[in-house]
């Protein structure tokens, strides 16, 4: 008989599954895809990886009006998960993720300041 192996798969309300190595699920998940698309790469340690999911959970609350909560951080390893870190989302330091503003909110700002 062989062995199947380990993964992380997203399953959803409607019984759907996705294999991934990342994943963020819910109204703000468009936002936090932005941040782990931006900051994840391969060879990245535990604690990276944590503090980008950490980054991740701020970008999306800050962005969506619905979100809050409390962003749970756990290591899905070989030998099992682990819990790394539970945080309430608006407790979460903005000074740690400042946003930058976008090009357009940018142009708006410089267009205001020569008016």
């Amino acid at each position: 008989m062989g062995l199947c192996g380990s993964g992380l798969y997203c399953v959803d309300s409607e019984g759907g599954k996705q294999k991934g190595t990342r994943f963020s699920v819910g109204s703000g998940s468009p936002y936090a895809y932005g941040v782990l698309d931006s900051g994840y790469h391969c060879a990245m340690s535990i604690e990276e990886a944590a503090e980008l999911a950490r980054k991740a959970f701020f970008h999306a609350r800050f962005r969506d009006g619905a979100g809050g909560g409390v962003a749970s951080v756990y290591h899905v390893g070989p030998n099992g998960w682990k819990g790394l870190s539970g945080d309430d989302v608006g407790d979460l330091p903005y000074s740690n993720y400042p946003l930058m503003p976008s090009t357009v909110e940018q142009e708006m700002v410089e267009v205001a300041g020569a008016l």
